[in-house]
């Protein structure tokens, strides 16, 4: 989120380093890398492009990327649009307390 806006991250060159990366910035302890949609489209700006993270990083602020529309409110960031649908991507996340979760962060 930035500005009270929902946005996205686009799941082109997505690896699970970057997916590792988003999983601990939004709280949980590891995950999978998820693209093409799998589990559905959303809507919003895109605010992450080219994401590349090198695995150990605290937050996807501090990875690589381009098209960026800087925030330091991460907590409501989700992966997705992406010029197509077929681009969109999602997250998979894994805690120990919470067992596997299918996390697809979009405004309700």
């Amino acid at each position: 989120m930035y500005n009270r806006v929902w946005g996205s991250i686009c799941d082109w060159l997505w690896d699970s380093r970057d997916a590792r990366v988003f999983y601990r910035t939004i709280g949980f302890e590891d995950g999978l890398e998820v693209v093409g949609a799998r589990y559905g489209q959303v809507e919003g700006p895109l605010w992450f492009t080219r994401v590349s993270c090198d695995g150990y990083e605290d937050s996807l602020l501090q990875c690589r990327h381009t098209g960026f529309n800087s925030s330091s409110e991460m907590e409501g960031v989700y992966a997705s649009l992406c010029r197509k649908s077929s681009y969109d991507a999602s997250a998979r996340c894994f805690d120990k307390k919470l067992g596997r979760k299918i996390i697809r962060y979009q405004r309700s």
